[in-house]
């Protein structure tokens, strides 16, 4: 068992190299979280996935939990760049159109990232990152709304 400082953080890679490391070890994580959980995760595994050492990981990310935040910034960016573009063409759209054009978005997403909801939902991911997710995600939803319904009040 690794114990870290409490002050731990996750490291930026510099080069290329240590970049598409990260991208793999990130796509690792997010089949492991998603196969079996934030609790029933290993590191050990994720960086078997990866193909990478266990040092390495641990280099990246000192903490699962460091891990498991980095994954989900890394998704929720994705999916609020996803809405973003939905929002800037909503307002040509009707009710129907809106329905037919962000439910299968959203659907897709949580194809593409089955860690996400995963570590959204679950007690043993990190708490904050996952409130300030669902916060953005609504936000960026309520934009859509918005935006789709110009001159009625914004959604709460």
């Amino acid at each position: 068992m690794r114990i870290s400082s409490p002050n731990a953080s996750a490291r930026s890679p510099r080069r290329e190299r240590g970049r598409l490391r990260v991208a793999a070890l990130l796509d690792a994580a997010g089949s492991v979280f998603a196969d079996k959980g934030f609790d029933g995760a290993t590191m050990t595994e994720i960086a078997a996935r990866a193909g990478a050492s266990i040092g390495s990981l641990y280099q990246f990310f000192p903490t699962k939990e460091l891990l498991a935040e980095a994954v989900m910034d890394r998704d929720t960016s994705v999916l609020i760049e996803r809405l973003a573009a939905l929002e800037v063409v909503a307002a040509a759209w009707q009710p129907a159109d809106l329905a037919d054009r962000l439910v299968p978005a959203l659907l897709e997403f949580r194809a593409d990232h089955p860690a996400f909801a995963i570590l959204l939902e679950t007690t043993g991911a990190p708490a904050e990152k996952a409130a300030a997710a669902g916060r953005a995600v609504r936000a960026r939803v309520r934009a859509i709304l918005a935006a789709a319904s110009p001159g009625h009040p914004a959604p709460l």
